[in-house]
């Protein structure tokens, strides 16, 4: 979720953290019962109806999300981002 999050930072999550509408997410997308791969997404919480959250990533011209999969339904939200460390320039 580039600029916001980098390769290299390390978050610190919390499992089964209550949402809003802004808080940044880990989801793990699935298609027809699949995991579309073995990676986790990164994404901020748009919008929460009933049947699921609406995320997107902080880079319009390069995020997949929910512009591109609809609603993401609620088992599928695996955590609430709580803090970002930076990874150290070199």
């Amino acid at each position: 979720m580039a600029p916001s999050f980098n390769d290299g930072d390390w978050l610190i999550i919390r499992y089964g953290a209550p949402f809003k509408a802004g808080d940044v997410v880990v989801v793990k997308r699935r298609l027809n019962a699949q995991v579309l791969d073995d990676s986790l997404f990164i994404k901020r919480i748009k919008e929460i109806a009933t049947e699921g959250i609406t995320v997107l990533g902080d880079n319009p011209e390069a995020s997949t999300d929910s512009r591109t999969w609809g609603a993401v339904p609620y088992e599928q939200v695996i955590a609430k981002v709580l803090f970002r460390y930076k990874k150290a320039r070199s």
